[in-house]
């Protein structure tokens, strides 16, 4: 029988972490004879382009509520954990990988395969406490080498959780240039949407809403700063993103409302196709209190837009440098609106930095550079 991996993503969503595992498996696929078969702990969005590249196991399927269904569930409930090991049973198992440091639970119930495990760390703190550190010590647990997407993850996980030094590779995230290269993006999508002039000055911000790491409401006081400092600019703020909640968008509304940013600054939601309004975007501005290695300021400076981060946020400040845009003190709202005016005030420095992004994405965060480091990972632990 021929010997498999199982790759193991926490969710499908339209998010960081499963997009990268899924623009992995595509070429994993595509330059392996390797076989695979894949999890979802949840699923989401992208369970169909998951369940076209292997056997795919949704592990917390919804079932249908039809009367049928209840019935069934009222006397014979489904196992998960049953149906999961009914899955693997027959299956030759040679090693698990594990995208994220959540699927502590999942990795318990497949301890009977005794295989090696590696473990993609896309979080910092704050995800970690969030989903308790009894998972955690299960990820630790069964853990036998770590690949950090980002120079802060590694160091976290050293100094906050005391994992050896040796057992933690960096791997940046990456993105398949190709296409941002071969995509005709339509590039008035973003103000023919919106309805504003064709020389407006977008300032873009992305990430779900609802998430205090994400600063969706330091967006929000960043765009009242600039306005208070540059009342007459055709300046605007775009934020693209989900609402996970009904409530989010009523207390952000609230705010835009009472700090009178109507039609200064719009939430547009979530967008199947986020790179046609990223290119809208002059600037990219990374409200985030903490992202290991946000995949939207990737797709943001292949399309060349200059980035401005908070440092001691997580991994961005290693992208940027100090070529690509600003790396603002923690929180330093002022100091952010007066790089954003700057750069307003400045095309050409606007233009050079970016131009830099955009060299540094393709020299450093293809997924042809990057994909053959983590297949070289998988090939040392199954060796």
């Amino acid at each position: 029988m021929q010997k498999e991996i199982v790759f193991i993503s926490h969710e499908a969503s339209r998010s960081g972490a499963p997009i990268l595992l899924l623009q992995f498996l595509r070429w994993f696929k595509e330059k392996t004879n390797i076989p695979f078969r894949i999890i979802l702990v949840k699923g989401g969005e992208l369970e169909s382009d998951f369940i076209q590249l292997a056997p795919t196991l949704i592990f917390d399927e919804k079932p249908s509520n039809g009367l049928n269904q209840r019935i069934k569930r009222r006397f014979f409930p489904d196992d998960s954990n049953l149906r999961l090991k009914k899955w693997l049973v027959d299956a030759n198992i040679q090693l698990i990988y594990s995208n994220t440091l959540v699927n502590g639970n999942i990795l318990e119930l497949l301890e009977f395969i005794n295989c090696p495990v590696i473990s993609h760390a896309h979080e910092l703190e704050y995800i970690i406490q969030a989903y308790g550190i009894a998972n955690f010590e299960k990820v630790k647990k069964y853990t036998t080498h770590f690949i950090a997407c980002a120079n802060a993850v590694k160091t976290n996980l050293i100094e906050k959780h005391n994992i050896a030094c040796q057992n933690i590779s960096v791997i940046h995230g990456f993105i398949p240039i190709t296409f941002v290269q071969s995509n005709t993006l339509n590039l008035k999508l973003l103000i023919n949407e919106l309805n504003i002039p064709d020389r407006t000055f977008i300032v873009g911000g992305s990430g779900s809403a609802l998430d205090w790491r994400k600063g969706a409401d330091l967006f929000i006081q960043l765009a009242y700063i600039v306005k208070s400092k540059a009342r007459d600019s055709a300046i605007r703020f775009v934020w693209v993103g989900s609402y996970p909640e009904e409530i989010t968008r009523f207390t952000l509304t609230q705010d835009i409302m009472k700090a009178e940013l109507e039609n200064y600054i719009y939430f547009i939601g979530v967008k199947a196709n986020p790179l046609n309004y990223f290119a809208g975007f002059d600037v990219f501005t990374l409200t985030s209190r903490e992202d290991p290695y946000p995949l939207v300021c990737l797709e943001a400076a292949s399309l060349a837009k200059p980035i401005i981060c908070f440092d001691k946020s997580g991994g961005e400040p290693e992208f940027v440098e100090n070529d690509c845009g600003f790396v603002i003190p923690y929180l330093d709202l002022n100091l952010m609106a007066d790089c954003v005016i700057k750069l307003y005030e400045s095309p050409c420095l606007l233009q050079s930095l970016g131009v830099n992004a955009k060299h540094k994405v393709m020299e450093r965060h293809s997924i042809e550079i990057a994909a053959p480091k983590i297949l070289e990972i998988i090939k040392n632990q199954i060796e």
